[in-house]
């Protein structure tokens, strides 16, 4: 006994061992964090407590960080039960009556496929309560043994424990503990197993005692974004994301996120978009993995309204394309990515969403902090490694198990993928003759990891499929000692060897998407030692992107008090730790989605510009060399010229190079300051000085190493060879935009733009085709302005074409009113195009309305004036508007 418990510290296991009792099995999986390993019950031979007359206890049969478990016999009754005794400290902060108060609440439960709660009551100084003790098999072991289940079997799991979950939240129960070890299979039936003690323990405790306990309440692996971050509110919608994630490591033998650290899962929940389950499983119905991918949403309001209609749309499934696969040509529209149509500004209206753009500076603090279960590892006691280790990085050569038909394949890739990371500043890259000692020796991650001093191994193979090859990846974290990402691409061998270019490519580009997070959790990780402030500003980043999304959706009025929620919460955040300065730099960027949502209400603009300025700065006294401060102040200063606050020219013009200064220290702060780098561009380009916004924006794409701004950055370097009439480069830069967007409404709408360029010949035909492809990417909200807008495209389309009656007719058909365009951008468009009709007095005309809702914007022409509007300079009209005379 003494050995045993010995290679069992610490001595309180997790919760996976509580869920291995109800199985009547002899041996039972003991999980903690310093092992894994099964344990013969017969072991486990503490002293045996006394649950009074009713309950007989037989015998010990696991412990877990909430309770320790006893099968007992039930002398009432004569049946056996199992009865989990709290730890004193967990039953302390929750207290006996309302305690018991919560477990009768869960007893009133009847259904089929729940297991209930019998009775409860205390003991031993503490709480407990009894439950029935089940023969049978978790979905944890049926997993375990299978790895894969088929599909069939995980609809109809998935199917009988939804009902149950809609029977409990109809009853206004919540179970907030979902995951495989809960779901037990009796008879072929599945059966919900702890129903309503994590509600029993999260509404009965005092929240800060029961902080102090360390206590898990929920699993990480399945928790919902909004359970993570501590929200004590959530609904049925959380339990539904977590069966979402159960049944996706039904169809692919593992969950949708994993990381080495619980703060790293945490942050994937809250962070980044599922895996596709067909990437794996490629015979799984896009149809199904549709319905899965909605129930993953990380926003509660975009999954199903209730676990019922999850329920309904899988048995939808079914009925309609059966359980086999059954390959659509497109997904459904709620699989589609949310993307911020940027206005482009190569006509003189600015990038209307250029400011949003700041929020990805600020990214990594909205969603790498731990949730409430964390507080322990939060407090300090559970350092996490360095970042530096995270970004030293060996590819190891991808494994052939092809017999030789694939070889090159794989070390095409492997060759290609160092030397793409190697061009990413902020990575280490291991080279080639670096990686070749290992090649084919079998050695495992973890050793390769320590002998060439890195944080993250690169790990592959390729393999012959019938429809040519596949190459899957995974990169192991040295220090976790765990895969903590995988996915595979398939690629067809015919062409094997232009394949393995693209594939280096890919898998670059997922690589870094993935690090990216993992960096920025280390980074922030030792910045406070205050678990209230960490917390706090996680949840205020959840706020503000929720407010962001409002905006982009065009309910800016319902983003106003979710904003104001995030800067409190930001405000009690500087309290819990007056040292810290991110909870200053997050409330910068609260300022920075206020400015969005309040555009059309100019007369509040300097005061929301100028506290975002103040948090900024109080930002950068407490850390004079914070990058990320002298970033969001500099675009705040941006925003004050961009909306041309400053009644006075001379101040709006120092706005602007105000922000020159801020930015420019950003990037001799941290050159790889990829979002400064991006506005900078745009500073430069109304100076004006195009060739260094340009350079500007070359050096915020070189340094975006984590892929968080690349919309951005491409947008601008498009417009930057745009604008300089660099047409051979802007085509280059708008395919790589295509590419990396490829259902983006600016990859048709650049190709309009290039068409007025005169860049090549102009087909009409395929001109209203990019049109009509413009319209239908643009979100919903965009679309009766990008109708219009896409019309005044074609017609400079025509007029280069010498189709100059039909231009004329397009371009009066697309005006838009006041209503549909409040900036006026269709008027600037339309000027644009009647230029090159050589109709300079309508253009003039349509620029006076242009100038009339954006009167800052007349110094740009008075500064520099765009190669469209060439056919006026030394137009009299024209020069006495811009100069206001």
């Amino acid at each position: 006994m003494e050995s045993s418990q010995a290679t069992l510290e610490p001595k309180r296991l997790n919760e996976d061992a509580e869920n291995e009792v109800w199985r009547g099995e002899r041996n039972i999986r003991i999980v903690s964090s310093a092992c894994s390993q099964v344990v013969p019950v017969t072991s486990l031979t503490n002293s045996v407590p006394s649950f009074g007359d009713r309950y007989v206890t037989e015998r010990e049969l696991g412990r877990g960080g909430m309770a320790t478990v006893y099968l007992c016999t039930d002398t009432k009754f004569g049946r056996p039960v199992a009865i989990k005794l709290l730890h004193p400290d967990l039953a302390a902060a929750v207290g006996a009556e309302r305690f018991h108060r919560e477990i009768k609440i869960a007893t009133g439960l009847t259904h089929p496929n729940i297991l209930p709660a019998h009775d409860s009551g205390e003991a031993e100084g503490s709480l407990y309560y009894v439950m029935p003790y089940v023969t049978g098999e978790s979905l944890r072991d049926r997993i375990t043994r299978e790895r894969q289940l088929p599909v069939d079997d995980t609809v109809k799991v998935i199917t009988e424990v939804a009902n149950a979950l809609q029977y409990a939240h109809t009853h206004g129960i919540v179970h907030r503990d979902i995951k495989p070890e809960n779901i037990l299979l009796e008879a072929g039936v599945a059966v919900v197993a702890d129903f309503g003690i994590a509600r029993a323990i999260t509404n009965a405790a005092d929240a800060e005692a029961l902080t102090q306990t360390g206590v898990s309440i929920g699993t990480p692996t399945y928790m919902s974004p909004e359970q993570a971050v501590g929200e004590r509110g959530v609904d049925g919608r959380s339990d539904q994301y977590s069966l979402a994630c159960v049944m996706f490591e039904m169809l692919t033998g593992q969950p949708p996120f994993v990381a080495g650290t619980l703060q790293g899962i945490i942050m994937k929940h809250v962070s980044e978009p599922p895996p596709l389950v067909t990437t794996v499983r490629p015979s799984v119905p896009d149809e199904l993995e549709d319905v899965i991918l909605r129930a993953l949403e990380k926003v509660p309001a975009d999954r199903f309204a209730t676990i019922g209609d999850f329920a309904t749309a899988l048995g939808d499934v079914v009925k309609h394309t059966g359980t086999w696969s059954r390959r659509t040509a497109t997904r459904t529209a709620n699989l589609k990515a949310t993307r911020r149509y940027v206005v482009p500004d190569a006509a003189p209206s600015r990038n209307r969403r250029v400011l949003i753009g700041a929020l990805s500076a600020v990214a990594g603090v909205a969603v790498v902090m731990g949730g409430f279960f964390a507080a322990k590892a939060l407090s300090g006691n559970a350092p996490v490694s360095d970042a530096a280790r995270v970004r030293e990085i060996a590819v190891m050569y991808f494994d052939d198990n092809s017999k030789g038909a694939l070889v090159d394949v794989a070390d095409g890739v492997t060759e290609g993928l160092i030397a793409r990371l190697s061009d990413v500043p902020a990575l280490r890259v291991r080279s080639r003759n670096g990686v070749l000692p290992f090649r084919g020796t079998g050695v495992g991650g973890d050793s390769i990891g320590r002998a060439l001093g890195v944080g993250t191994v690169v790990l592959g193979e390729v393999e012959t499929t019938p429809g040519g090859g596949r190459l899957a990846i995974r990169y192991y974290d040295v220090d976790s000692r765990s895969v903590v990402g995988r996915t595979s691409f398939d690629f067809d061998s015919a062409a094997a060897l232009t394949a393995a270019d693209s594939l280096a490519e890919e898998i670059a580009v997922f690589l870094r998407q993935r690090l990216g997070p993992e960096v920025r959790l280390r980074e922030l990780r030792n910045q406070t030692r205050s678990t209230d402030a960490w917390m706090l500003t996680l949840r205020a980043g959840r706020r503000t992107r929720e407010a962001d999304s409002l905006v982009v959706a065009g309910a800016s009025a319902l983003a106003l008090p979710t904003l104001a929620e995030a800067d409190s919460l930001l405000s009690r955040a500087a309290q819990a730790d007056p040292r810290w300065p991110t909870p200053h730099v997050q409330r910068s960027a609260v300022s920075l989605v206020r400015v969005e949502a309040l555009r059309q209400d100019p007369a509040v603009m300097p005061a929301v510009i100028d506290s975002g300025i103040a948090r900024a700065t109080q930002a950068i006294s407490l850390d004079p060399r914070n990058a990320d401060a002298f970033e969001f102040r500099g675009k705040l200063h941006y925003a004050a010229f961009d909306l041309g606050i400053h009644a006075n020219p001379d101040k709006n013009k120092q706005a602007l190079a105000n922000a020159e200064q801020d930015l420019s220290q950003a990037v001799r702060l941290n050159p790889n300051q990829a979002g400064a780098w991006d506005m900078l561009s745009n500073v430069h380009y109304w100076k004006p000085d195009l060739g260094l916004a340009a350079q500007a924006a070359r050096e915020a794409y070189r340094s975006d190493a984590y892929l968080r701004s690349t919309r951005s950055i491409l947008v601008r370097l498009f417009f930057a060879h745009y604008n300089q009439e660099l047409w051979t480069e802007a085509m280059a830069w708008l395919n790589e935009f295509k590419h990396r967007f490829p259902n983006d409404a600016l990859g048709p709408e650049g190709r309009l733009y290039m068409y007025r360029a005169r860049f090549g010949e102009v087909n009409v035909d395929s001109a209203w085709l990019y049109a009509e492809q413009y319209v239908g990417l643009s979100p919903e909200i965009a679309r009766p302005l990008a109708g219009r807008k896409s019309q005044m495209h074609v017609a400079g389309a025509l007029a280069n074409a010498g189709l100059a009656d039909s231009a004329r007719a397009v371009l009066l058909r697309a005006r838009g009113d006041a209503a549909v365009d409040p900036n006026r951008e269709l008027s600037a468009i339309e000027a644009a195009v009647r230029v090159m009709l050589g109709d300079k007095d309508v253009a003039v005309e349509r620029l006076t309305h242009y100038l009339a809702a954006n009167p800052n914007h007349r110094a740009g022409f008075a500064s520099r004036t765009g190669w469209w509007w060439r056919g006026l300079q030394g137009y009299p009209p024209f020069e006495s508007l811009i100069r206001g005379r």
